[in-house]
């Protein structure tokens, strides 16, 4: 999850739908997201096929979408978590190694 959350800053259109999705606060449609961004309906299609494959969204009902915040949060905590981790254990390699 953490890799598919890094790798959306490859993806103009799938960071910007994830932001419209987190800006608007409720489910969007396909046709919404690609009307509020100006891209065609075929963009945000593909956006979102690759973002529910990866667990980034969540299907709410028929063609309705939601962001799956629980899949960030997660995926921060990990990446958060785990950066202090490194930290801390390379502070106690170079105790040890003293």
């Amino acid at each position: 999850m953490l890799e598919e959350l890094l790798g959306l800053g490859r993806s103009k259109t799938r960071l910007d739908i994830i932001n419209l999705m987190l800006d608007e606060g409720r489910p969007l449609s396909a046709s919404e997201m690609a009307e509020k961004l100006d891209i065609s309906l075929n963009a945000a299609n593909i956006a979102i096929h690759y973002m529910n494959k990866a667990g980034l969204l969540n299907k709410v009902e028929r063609g309705m979408y939601e962001v799956n915040v629980y899949a960030f949060c997660k995926a921060f905590l990990t990446f958060i978590l785990g950066s202090k981790i490194k930290v801390y254990a390379g502070k106690s390699l170079e105790n040890f190694s003293k």
